[in-house]
């Protein structure tokens, strides 16, 4: 409670509802309501939970909104995220609503002589973690060495493998990043 009680807002997300963590959630929603506290309570996972969002002193349209930037991911959708819950204690304005981020794509391409193709995996752009995939596309800009880097859900996933087939079907890379884990057996088990 001594953290909690100079806090202005308080965000929780809860994995596995309710039942994994009462006495924690019941302590921070007293804390938050006897010190007027805002707070938003939101699922862990992807999933909306009316019963723990019905726990925010913020109300659920807003909580919602907090959760599609959490669930949707990337830069801009953190931003934002941040943005909304400032508004949340009357600062600024509230942003646009969330951008949902395809499950792949060209993250980045670099001009240049050859054609290094990189494939990552999602989650970093999700996370916002694509810091090595940006220093790999900068050294390989500085040494005139073209690329593009390609994100994707997983590759066994159909529309990440089409993406990398239209992609580089056109270009094909001279050099291949692999920064996923190659499966050792298809879908199937194969």
């Amino acid at each position: 409670e001594k953290t909690l009680a100079n806090a202005k807002l308080v965000i929780l997300r809860l994995l596995g509802g309710r039942s994994y963590w009462p006495y924690g959630l019941d302590q921070i929603v007293a804390a938050a309501r006897s010190h007027g506290i805002k707070l938003v309570v939101l699922p862990g996972d992807a999933h909306a939970d009316a019963e723990l969002t019905a726990y925010s002193t913020v109300p659920p349209p807003l909580c919602e909104r907090l959760r599609q930037y959490l669930v949707a991911g990337g830069e801009l959708n953190a931003q934002n995220a941040l943005k909304l819950a400032f508004s949340f204690l009357g600062h600024g304005s509230e942003p646009p609503p969330a951008e949902v981020l395809p499950s792949t794509g060209l993250y980045r391409t670099v001009e240049g002589r050859g054609h290094v193709g990189i494939l990552f995996y999602r989650a970093a752009v999700e996370g916002a973690q694509t810091l090595p995939v940006d220093a790999l596309l900068t050294v390989l800009q500085q040494k005139g060495v073209g690329a593009s880097a390609l994100y994707v859900a997983s590759l066994k996933d159909e529309a990440s493998q089409q993406m990398i087939a239209e992609h580089f079907g056109h270009r094909p890379p001279d050099v291949l990043i692999n920064l996923t884990s190659f499966a050792a057996t298809g879908s199937g088990g194969e």
